[in-house]
């Protein structure tokens, strides 16, 4: 694992615990919202493994899909998930709020990516494991 890609990694797994706090307290268009940067951040960590960048999400979920898209090693149904969350609104007044089961639903998908992440190139690194 490269130091990009172990910060990466470590801003999802962040972002994961900000997910739960934040649907506990009842603010489920946020926490939403922090699953789908979890999603991004490990998608682009694993295709920073691979040398590739990208400056928009929207970049993230085609890389992500043309690189693993009918491989085995992603299952389908989470670059789908990946592709749909571009497309998602972002928090704020000019949007309807999400659903408490929508967002749930969103914190499954950010789980799962985390633990795809850790079969495909290993466990989170810790902060005492940045040096």
């Amino acid at each position: 694992m490269n130091p990009e890609q172990a910060h990466l990694l470590r801003q999802a797994q962040e972002s994961f615990r900000s997910t739960r706090l934040l649907a506990n307290q009842g603010h489920y268009d946020l926490a939403a919202s922090r699953a789908h940067d979890v999603m991004f951040s490990v998608s682009e960590a694993i295709l920073a493994g691979q040398s590739l960048a990208f400056a928009q999400r929207a970049g993230i979920a085609a890389a992500f899909r043309e690189q693993f898209e009918g491989t085995g090693l992603v299952p389908a149904e989470l670059a789908h998930c990946l592709a749909e969350a571009v497309d998602a609104p972002t928090p704020s007044g000019d949007f309807r709020l999400t659903l408490r089961d929508d967002a749930l639903e969103q914190i499954d998908h950010a789980e799962r990516f985390l633990n795809l992440v850790q079969r495909l190139i290993g466990p989170v690194p810790d902060d005492a494991e940045q040096a």
